[in-house]
């Protein structure tokens, strides 16, 4: 694309060469500056937005704080009550351990004639006594 403007030294038209490349430069730099416009006003209704933002926040932590502090007594009370219950458990365990340690004694003494008998003593058993 060519411009052309009128001479009035010369009487005719004659190419413009640099306009083109003055109007794409003064194109880029007035960009330039409406972009850095917008993000300047940006910028600072951002800091707005971020410091109520950063508040809020604040305030939640202060909340959330407080309810930790409520909580932490609670938990350390039912940590206690969950070892006084291993505690339980592991007695009542090791009793039913005995219970069984002792069944399986008795049981052991009472079938201690029902087991495998030896030959000798069933040829014994069959000779008759004097």
């Amino acid at each position: 694309m060519k411009l052309y403007s009128y001479s009035s030294e010369s009487l005719t038209f004659v190419e413009a060469k640099w306009t083109l490349a003055k109007f794409a430069t003064g194109g880029i730099l007035l960009g330039t500056i409406i972009l850095l416009g917008f993000m300047e006003l940006n910028q600072s209704v951002g800091n707005t937005l971020e410091s109520r933002s950063s508040n809020a926040i604040s305030a939640e932590n202060d909340i959330l704080r407080q309810q930790l502090n409520q909580i932490s007594p609670r938990v350390s009370k039912l940590e206690i009550q969950l070892e006084q219950l291993r505690d339980r458990a592991s007695g009542l365990h090791k009793l039913l351990q005995r219970r069984n340690n002792a069944r399986d004694t008795v049981i052991s003494f009472t079938n201690a004639t029902v087991g495998p008998k030896l030959q000798s003593l069933m040829a014994a058993a069959k000779c008759p006594r004097p």
